[in-house]
């Protein structure tokens, strides 16, 4: 038995429906339930696909009937809401009210900005943002503070947890030599 994988498109990946699921399986906006938790992936780069030219994506709010619809079909769910990015100046303002007001939304888990960053979104949608990682490359200083890695999620009946995992990997920045060894960092904690 393979583990599943869920893949989110960003603002690189401009393929249309057809060729995203011919390219990878999956359709670009999906879900996923494991246990007591349900995983809602959006695709906020979907605005103009299939461009003629080379494109940094065109933002597209989130479809919150899409949302709420899956919310109800899971009724007893806790909802991660995961996508490429969820922009603050770019969503309606019916969105970040909902998520401000609706508590089984734990949390916005994002990729965009290529940080490790927990980032207090409470003002615009009134949830914690946990920023998934840096694979290639960062303009964050200090430098240090997004290091190659990944985020993780340790899922109880009571908590959630994810810390953000730094790879053993040797790194030049800013002309200086550096180490890091695999480890921990930008740790952040829900209990309900």
């Amino acid at each position: 038995m393979g583990i599943p994988v869920y893949m989110i498109p960003g603002n690189h990946e401009q393929y249309g429906h057809e060729d995203w699921e011919k390219f990878t399986g999956g359709k670009r906006e999906t879900y996923a339930v494991l246990d007591d938790y349900l995983f809602i992936l959006d695709d906020t780069y979907a605005g103009v696909l299939d461009p003629k030219e080379h494109s940094d994506g065109t933002y597209k709010p989130v479809n919150i009937e899409r949302i709420k619809n899956l919310m109800n079909k899971y009724p007893d769910k806790k909802v991660f809401l995961c996508s490429h990015f969820y922009d603050p100046r770019n969503e309606s303002e019916e969105f970040k009210e909902f998520c401000k007001n609706e508590k089984r939304i734990i949390a916005m888990m994002c990729g965009h900005i290529h940080v490790s960053k927990v980032w207090d979104m409470r003002e615009a949608f009134g949830k914690m943002m946990l920023m998934t990682g840096n694979y290639s490359y960062s303009s964050e200083k200090p430098a240090t503070d997004s290091l190659w890695g990944f985020r993780d999620l340790i899922l109880t009946d009571n908590s959630a947890e994810s810390r953000y995992i730094t790879v053993d990997a040797d790194y030049i920045i800013d002309g200086k030599e550096l180490h890091r060894d695999y480890g921990y960092q930008d740790t952040y904690k829900f209990t309900f």
